[in-house]
This record gives structure tokens, C-alpha cells and sequence, in this order.
């Protein structure tokens, strides 16, 4: 199902110790890969619609490192300033995310150092970034499916205005919803 893609591939970032190894790396991405790719079939999606995105929070440069020799293509980071200091030694290295809260007023530099923001969930940053010159970073619209006052994101019935505001093209959606039971 299109749910268990998405949650093999979450599955990556729990795996990945500040300190691990090439061998460690490379073997947890092999399974991974692997597991989204049987997902994937089972699902009915197109192969490429899927990629797998290693959060990089606490990894220190010797992780990074182990990252980048085992293959790993796309790092997301959810702090401007960690993302900065990875980014000098590593920023041509990967494929760079933004998984974190976003603060108006770092919105342009974080548009202009990833691929894709992953958590857009406030009317400030989103005109923020509307007023950016194009082109822009892909998009995804953080949504608090649940409705836990814990979890961030653009309540759920609040979406269709929320994008009625955007003036820029709109990828997908994020969601964290509540953990359910498998059976």
C-alpha cells in the first residue's frame, strides 16, 4: 500500500546512529530499498514516485560521512543552523531537505539551500515564500491530520484556504498521523 512505502521509508531515519558506519549504512539502505521497492509494487505506484530521504538530525560529520559513502542521495535536515554546518562540508555531497519547523524570517535562506521543504504549516512563511523569486524549492504543505495539539501543521479542515494562498506550486502533503495498530 501506498502507506507502507511511506512507512519503510521513514524507517531509514530511525536507523541511522549519529556514529554509524559505512557497512551499517549501507546495509540498512539496501533492506530499506528494498522494502519500499516491495511496497511500491504492491501499491501500484510508479517506481520513481518514491524517494528515500535520511533525516540527518544528530548525525555528526563522521555519520555524514558514512552517508555519503554507502549511497545515501537525499539528507533532510529539520535546523537551519545544523543543515548550515553540514552543508559546508557536505552540501555538494547530497541532495538537501528541509523536514523542520520554518521560522519566516529563514524562509529565503532555507529556500535557497534545499530541494524540497518539507513543512510549510504557517500563513507568515508561506507568503514569505511567495514573495521569493522563482524558482522555488518543491513544496509540501505540513497537515495535522490528527488534530493532537502536540503535532504542528495546517489543521486539516484549514487546508483548502491555506492553498487558496499560495502562489507557488504545492507538491504534496506531509502528515504525521497518530500511531494505529497494524493488525
Amino acid at each position: 500500500s501506498t502507506r507502507e512505502a511511506d512507512a519503510a521509508v521513514g524507517a531509514v531515519a530511525e536507523e541511522v546512529a549519529p556514529d554509524a558506519d559505512v557497512a551499517t549504512v549501507q546495509g540498512n539502505l539496501e533492506r530499506i530499498t528494498i522494502e519500499v521497492a516491495e511496497a511500491i509494487a504492491r501499491s501500484g505506484r510508479a517506481a520513481d514516485s518514491v524517494e528515500i530521504c535520511v533525516a540527518t538530525k544528530y548525525v555528526d560529520s563522521m555519520g555524514m560521512a558514512a552517508l555519503r559513502a554507502a549511497g545515501v542521495q537525499i539528507a533532510a535536515e529539520n535546523r537551519l543552523q545544523d543543515m548550515l554546518a553540514k552543508q559546508q562540508s557536505f552540501g555538494a555531497d547530497f541532495d538537501w531537505h528541509f523536514i523542520g519547523a520554518i521560522q519566516s524570517r529563514k524562509v529565503r535562506e532555507i529556500a535557497g539551500r534545499v530541494s524540497t521543504i518539507h513543512s510549510l504549516a504557517s500563513e507568515s512563511a508561506r507568503d514569505k515564500l511567495s514573495a521569493l523569486e522563482q524558482p522555488l524549492p518543491r513544496v509540501l504543505i505540513q497537515v495535522n491530520v490528527s488534530g493532537e495539539e502536540t503535532k504542528q501543521g495546517i489543521p486539516a479542515g484549514e487546508l483548502p484556504k491555506f492553498l487558496d494562498g499560495c502562489s507557488f506550486e504545492v507538491c504534496g502533503l506531509m502528515t504525521m498521523p497518530p500511531l494505529a495498530d497494524a493488525s
